[in-house]
């Protein structure tokens, strides 16, 4: 008789008992993966936030720099295309114009600056001091600003490299002399900047031939590295890339630690892409903890049933 009365106390408490646990351990798993959810949104909306304000910004810098009569100036005498100059003075006016760029990123502490001459021949740049022949005419992103004299802002792919960049024309006397770039390159600069304006971790990826390159992110070297391996065997993360396709959810392994993520194709640029990070661990941990506790309090509350019925 004693031990019915148990075994019937220990149903009566049992069964409400797992049914809240169970209920918790639920409604845990739901929360937590909503947390995700809104961490990987608030990631995203970060990095375009930071995306919007680079463009505005640089588009500043290329207006004003563009309407400076003095770059104006300088640029059609280094183009001096009927000035008759000899080469030497050529040279001299070209060093001109690029000291000058050089003075205006200084000042305005943009990453990559290029003064073109109307036809797109690139006549001085902040990342390098030796003359050599280069056209933008045929660049893709270039192109369209000197066929239509309109400025663009967006992504552009160069040396490798990819920059957040804006190119207008430079005008004087109702004539386009030249064309100018101002650009930052896409790196961990930008990439903690995102970090620490959403608390959580980005990184930017490039298609190339065969596979995805991780060009910059807010994790350390050895974080990034161990991503990089993981994109890569990672075939829906792949199809989006060279798809252009976004996923709002797509988990990865990388070096022994789950990341919950967000990919994105970069706008206005099809051979790229962002990826929001959230760590799978950090997100749940809070709900784990409850749900822990609220098994604790299960299993509690049942001994001091069983407790209670024995004494009683």
């Amino acid at each position: 008789m004693f031990v019915r009365l148990l075994l019937v106390t220990s149903l009566l408490v049992a069964v409400p008992l797992t049914a809240v646990v169970l209920s918790t351990l639920s409604q845990g798993t739901r929360i937590a993966s909503r947390q995700i959810a809104k961490d990987l949104s608030a990631i995203a909306a970060a990095q375009q936030r930071v995306e919007a304000q680079g463009q505005y910004r640089l588009q500043l810098q290329t207006d004003y720099i563009a309407a400076d009569r003095a770059v104006a100036e300088y640029l059609r005498a280094a183009a001096g295309d009927d000035l008759g100059l000899p080469s030497t003075g050529m040279d001299a006016q070209r060093a001109s114009v690029r000291d000058l760029l050089g003075e205006r990123q200084q000042s305005l502490g943009f990453g990559l600056g290029i003064l073109t001459d109307h036809a797109g021949v690139v006549l001085a740049r902040t990342d390098a001091t030796e003359a050599f022949e280069e056209r933008l005419s045929e660049d893709r992103f270039f192109q369209p600003v000197l066929e239509n004299l309109e400025p663009a802002v967006g992504y552009w792919r160069h040396g490798g490299g990819l920059y957040l960049v804006a190119a207008s024309p430079v005008v004087l006397e109702g004539e386009a002399v030249g064309f100018l770039l101002l650009g930052d390159p896409v790196d961990a600069t930008m990439a903690r900047a995102v970090a620490e304006l959403s608390g959580a971790d980005v990184a930017y990826f490039l298609k190339r031939q065969g596979g995805a390159e991780l060009l910059a992110s807010s994790l350390d070297r050895t974080r990034t590295g161990a991503l990089q391996e993981a994109f890569n065997v990672n075939a829906q993360a792949l199809m989006a890339v060279f798809n252009r396709q976004p996923v709002d959810k797509i988990t990865l392994n990388a070096g022994g630690e789950d990341w919950a993520g967000k990919l994105s194709p970069l706008s206005g640029f099809p051979d790229g892409a962002v990826l929001a990070l959230s760590p799978v661990e950090r997100s749940v941990a809070p709900f784990r903890e409850l749900q822990l506790l609220s098994v604790a309090a299960a299993v509690l509350g049942l001994l001091l049933a069983l407790a209670a019925a024995y004494f009683l």
